[in-house]
This record gives structure tokens, C-alpha cells and sequence, in this order.
């Protein structure tokens, strides 16, 4: 925004949330050194018309608390028509205060102790003797403002360094104010903190004339290199959905993504997929196999080992004499096998009877086999004969596994 050095000026009033006990307020401007006391900043209270008062690009001072007479000349000049961003900073308890010209510390020294009081006016272009009052010619800035940012604690010089080149946004814990002269219509200065401290332009033009540097509503790009990957495939499977234990182990084919891992619940013994059936608790199993992917996946599938039962017996009667009733199996495991025999014995397949009539004594040994996929056990019953005055009998061992006839 654009000064003339006669009667132009912005007016942010009523500004409650001004800091009282630490400050640093930071302004970027350009003088073009048309009068001798040009003023850079102003802010007006009811108790003092020099709350706080900065002026002069020829020989910079200040007045802090109305103390006109403790009027700090730092020995600062900047009048060279050329952008500068000055920071100024002051403790109340103490009066200490800090000036950076451009992110470099030029002074620090102590001025009046003291609280700054709220609630007062600022006046950019002009220097207030009263509040909003008493402008005066050969106080009036000529040149540009840029911006100005006031915050309620002390900024260090690496704070104000990077405040040039990298603007705040606005939400800053801390920031009061912040007024950016480049709307470019209007009559209005917003404060782009949020505060609601807007200002209104008397006189003063919009501008477009702003340092190289001044990086404020810059935009830039970046390019980010996106990797998508699909996902995995866990498709696996067993050869079937149930084995004996006395199958063979069965080994998983892994059609989707190889080199994952299987796991399943206790009392299923596995090792990479491949099942120890005999190892293994009889039931029920949910297989799950994970892949090893970026995107991994997984799958399950059921599986059922079953213990075989063959167990059969001819009632308990374990010897057999030739010419009385053939004997027939009573099976306990599983049914539908079948029943063969050695050495010639003449036995019913499906039943297990045994043919008296057409035996010869001897030992014979009877094994019967389950129906159920091939997947059984062999017991062999060796029938152990003998010949005696009172003809043939048949009989089975403690053991139940032998059969004597």
C-alpha cells in the first residue's frame, strides 16, 4: 500500500487484545524519506498518545508507556527507498527491548518499565497526538507498507529471520494481528489472524510494487512419485477336505502368491502346509495361509482327519468246531468293508461268516477292510486249530486278536 507523505494513513482501532507485558511487533516497508519525522508505527491509549511510537527512517527512535523524554535513539538509518522488515520487541517488567533490522539484531538496550495498556489505535503513516487525532504534515509517511504482525511474546532473531521469507498463515499461537496491504480494492485491511482487528484506509492507495523476496500467498508444487500394488493371491488347496490318519501326508498347491505362511489351531501338526496326519489330533481344522506381500492376503480352507476303526469279533467265542453254525462277525468300527480270509478259509465278504462245513482245521487269519476311500488298518485274527478225541472247536485269544479253530 501506497503512502504520499501528506494526509494518508490506515486506522486499526478499538484493538483489545493488544499484548501488555511482551511484544513484537514486526513491520515491512519501504520510506521514501520526502519528510524528517516520518512515522512507521503508531499506537494510541487513552492514558498515553505515545503508547507506543516508532519513527524516523533517518534516525530511528521510539517512545514506549507516553515517556517522551526517555526517547531511544538507536543511531539506526534506513531511509534509502529501498524494503526493510523492522522488529521491535520490549519486556514490560524490566523495559528491555530489542530492534532487528532485515533478521539481524541492530540494538537492545532498556527502556521504561512498565505494561503496555489494550484497547488503544493504531495509526500506520501517521504519528497520533491524541487518539486518531493530531496528524501532522512533516510526520506523514511517504513510501509503501507491506505488512505488519504483532505477537504477544518475544520472537528470537531466528523467528524474524524466517518470518521474511516465509510468511505466518494467520493461525499462529501468539499472533494479535496481522494485516497484509494486498488486497488490492477496497477500503478495508483485514487481520488475517482472526482477531477481527480489521483497518480501514484513509488516503492510501493499493500498490503492486513489493520486494522480489517477499514470499507472502506464494504458491508452490512438488511432484510425489505413487507406488500401487496389488494384492496378493492366497488361493491354496489340499487334494481333499478330509484324510485317515494313516493316509498320506498331504502337501498344499499354492496356485496365487508363493512364500507366505499356514497356521491352524492346536492339535494339527504341520509344518510349511504339509500335514503330519498320524501326528495330528483327530477333528476338524481351519488351515489359514497368509501371503508375504506388500498388500498381503489370506485364505482358509476346513480340513478333517479321522482316526479308522476296524474293530471287529465273533461274539466273544474264539474257537470254532467243524459242523456247528457258522459264526458271523459283530463289527464295532466302521461298517460296510469287507472280509477276507487266508489259507483257504471260506468267508462271507460282507458278513464275515465263517463256512464250518467247508473248513479245513488250521490257523487262519481274518482281516477286514473299511469301505471308506482305501483309508483303513489291517487286524489280522490267526485261527489256531487243534484236534482232540471230542472232535474241532474254535477260540480266540486274551488279546482278541487270534482265532482258533
Amino acid at each position: 500500500m501506497s503512502f504520499d507523505g501528506n494526509d494518508d494513513y490506515v486506522e486499526i482501532p478499538n484493538v483489545s487484545n493488544f499484548p501488555t507485558t511482551s511484544i513484537t511487533i514486526e513491520i515491512q516497508f519501504k520510506s521514501n524519506d520526502i519528510n524528517p519525522d516520518e512515522s512507521i508505527f503508531s499506537y494510541a491509549t487513552a492514558n498515553h498518545s505515545n503508547e507506543v511510537l516508532i519513527i524516523r527512517p533517518r534516525n530511528l527512535s521510539f517512545i514506549t508507556n507516553g515517556n517522551t523524554a526517555g526517547e531511544i535513539y538507536p543511531g539506526i538509518v534506513f531511509n534509502d527507498s529501498l524494503y526493510h522488515t523492522l522488529t521491535f520487541t520490549r519486556l514490560s517488567h524490566n523495559g528491555e527491548c530489542h530492534i532487528y533490522l532485515d533478521g539481524t539484531e541492530v540494538w537492545n538496550g532498556n527502556n521504561n518499565i512498565g505494561d503496555l495498556q489494550p484497547g488503544g489505535t493504531i495509526i500506520l503513516g501517521q504519528d497520533q497526538d491524541g487518539i486518531a487525532t493530531g496528524f501532522e504534515t512533516h510526520q506523514a509517511m511517504s513510501g509503501n507498507i507491506l505488512s505488519l504482525r504483532i505477537w504477544d511474546y518475544i520472537l528470537s532473531e531466528s523467528e524474524t529471520q524466517n518470518n521474511i521469507t516465509s510468511p505466518p498463515t494467520g493461525n499462529e499461537s501468539g499472533l494479535v494481528g496481522y494485516w497484509n496491504f494486498n488486497e488490492g480494492s477496497g477500503s478495508t485491511v483485514n487481520d488475517l489472524s482472526g482477531n477481527g482487528n480489521n483497518g480501514t484506509i484513509n488516503g492510501a492507495t493499493w500498490s503492486t510494487d513489493a520486494p522480489a523476496q517477499y514470499a507472502n500467498n506464494c504458491t508452490a508444487t512438488d511432484d510425489v512419485v505413487v507406488t500401487v500394488t496389488p494384492q496378493d493371491d492366497a488361493t491354496f488347496a489340499y487334494s481333499a477336505s478330509s484324510y485317515c490318519s494313516d493316509d498320506t501326508d498331504p502337501t498344499p498347491t499354492i496356485s496365487g502368491t508363493a512364500g507366505g505362511t499356514f497356521s491352524s489351531t492346536t492339535g494339527l501338526i504341520m509344518t510349511n502346509g504339509v500335514i503330519d496326519l498320524d501326528a495330528s489330533t483327530a477333528g476338524t481344522y481351519t488351515i489359514k495361509y497368509v501371503t508375504p506381500g506388500t498388500c498381503p492376503d489370506s485364505s482358509t480352507q476346513d480340513v478333517t482327519i479321522t482316526t479308522p476303526s476296524t474293530d471287529f469279533n465273533y461274539g466273544g467265542a474264539t474257537e470254532f468246531c467243524l459242523g456247528t453254525t457258522n459264526p458271523v462277525a459283530t463289527i464295532t468300527g466302521a461298517v460296510g468293508g469287507t472280509f477276507s480270509a487266508t489259507g483257504g478259509l471260506s468267508i462271507d465278504a460282507n458278513t464275515g461268516e465263517i463256512d464250518l462245513s467247508n473248513a479245513t482245521a488250521g490257523n487262519y487269519q481274518v482281516t477286514y477292510s473299511p469301505a471308506s476311500s482305501g483309508n483303513w488298518q489291517q487286524i489280522g485274527q490267526t485261527i489256531l486249530g487243534s484236534i482232540d478225541n471230542t472232535g474241532f472247536s474254535v477260540d480266540l485269544n486274551s488279546s482278541g486278536d487270534r482265532v482258533v479253530v
